[in-house]
C-alpha cells in the first residue's frame, strides 16, 4: 500500500526550512505573513506539514504560544 507521504507531489520539507519558518513565527510574525515570503511554503503546505511531521507541529505550536504570551505582556 502506498503511504500518504508518497502520493502526490514530493514534499519540500527539510529541517532547515522548518527551522527558518518556526524562527519567523517565534519572532512574532503570523502564519500568513511568513508564508507570503518568497522563500517560504504556502499556508496549505504548512498545515500539511503539521499533520505529517509531529515534531514540526509541536515546535510550531510552541513558537505560536510563546509569541502570544510575549505579546500579552
Amino acid at each position: 500500500m502506498t503511504s500518504k507521504a508518497q502520493m502526490g507531489r514530493p514534499t519540500i520539507f527539510t529541517d532547515d526550512l522548518a527551522a527558518a519558518f518556526c524562527e519567523r513565527i517565534a519572532n512574532g510574525r503570523s502564519l500568513r505573513d511568513v508564508c507570503s515570503d518568497e522563500d517560504m511554503p504556502s499556508t496549505t503546505t504548512i498545515n500539511a506539514w503539521c499533520k505529517d511531521y509531529p515534531d514540526f507541529s509541536a515546535q510550531y505550536d510552541r513558537d505560536r504560544k510563546s509569541t502570544r504570551l510575549n505579546s500579552s505582556h
